[in-house]
C-alpha cells in the first residue's frame, strides 16, 4: 500500500500514495472528516481513487505517524507508503535515503508556509 504526500496550509500539506487499501466508503467518509487522534481531531484527508490498489492522500497536517495510525482507526492497514510532494517541493525521483539540494526560491517557498 502506498500514499503519496505534500505540505501547504491552504493547500494539502502532505500527499501521499498508498496500495491495497481495501475500503468502504464510510472508511473513506471518516477519513475526509477528520478523526479523534492525539488528543484532537485530525484534519480531513482528502482520499483521490487512482486505481483499485492506489490512493493519493493530501493531508494539511503531519503529525507522528498520522496517515498510518488514521487508516488503522479506520479498520484498514497501510503496507506501502510514500511520500512524493513536501508543500510546493516534487520529490518525484528521489531514491529512499536520497536527498537534494534546494535552490533558494525553493526555499522562499517553504519558508512561506
Amino acid at each position: 500500500q502506498l500514499i503519496e504526500f505534500g505540505y501547504n496550509y491552504e493547500k494539502p500539506k502532505k500527499t501521499k500514495e498508498k496500495y491495497g487499501f481495501d475500503h468502504h466508503d464510510a472508511q473513506i467518509d471518516k477519513l475526509e472528516s477528520g478523526l479523534p487522534l492525539f488528543g484532537d481531531i485530525t484534519k480531513p484527508l482528502e482520499v483521490e481513487f487512482i486505481s483499485e490498489r492506489l490512493y493519493r492522500l493530501h493531508m494539511y497536517e503531519g503529525k507522528n505517524r498520522q496517515i498510518r495510525r488514521m487508516i488503522q482507526k479506520v479498520g484498514a492497514h497501510v503496507t506501502r507508503l510514500k511520500r512524493i510532494q513536501f508543500g510546493p517541493i516534487e520529490l518525484s525521483g528521489l531514491k529512499p535515503r536520497q536527498y537534494m539540494t534546494l535552490a533558494a526560491h525553493d526555499i522562499e517557498k517553504l519558508l512561506k508556509i
